[in-house]
């Protein structure tokens, strides 16, 4: 690599992309009407297994927000890269917005399952 070149984009800087768009399916899987108190299931310990579920997706979204944030820091952004800096920017704002995709989805099921109660 020369003075001035762009470092190349590497197949493995696609993974937390990847695990991101795996935790906003995992997120959307999610009934989340198990999570009220009193609905019946057949299962006594569905609401437990359902947060279980909702953490372990958070931690999957965060982690691969983290993981984009690290390597936009450590091979785009650093001072010895002379280069262009926007795929580092690019992959930062890509991580950034499946995270925010995932919690708007699970924000928005919540508002109509809400309303859904409040009109019965």
């Amino acid at each position: 690599m020369q003075n001035g070149d762009t470092p190349p984009v590497l197949g493995y800087y696609y993974i937390p992309a990847i695990v991101g768009t795996l935790a906003l399916i995992m997120i959307n899987l999610v009934n989340l009407e198990s999570l009220n108190p009193t609905s019946w299931a057949f299962d006594e310990n569905v609401e437990t297994k359902v947060k279980v579920w909702l953490f372990f997706s958070a931690m999957l979204a965060f982690c691969s927000l983290g993981g984009g944030l690290w390597i936009a820091i450590q091979v785009y952004l650093s001072p010895h890269n002379s280069g262009s800096q926007y795929p580092g920017y690019a992959l930062m704002g890509q991580n950034f917005i499946i995270l925010m995709s995932g919690m708007m989805f699970l924000w928005i099921r919540s508002e109509r399952s809400k309303e859904s109660y409040q009109s019965l």
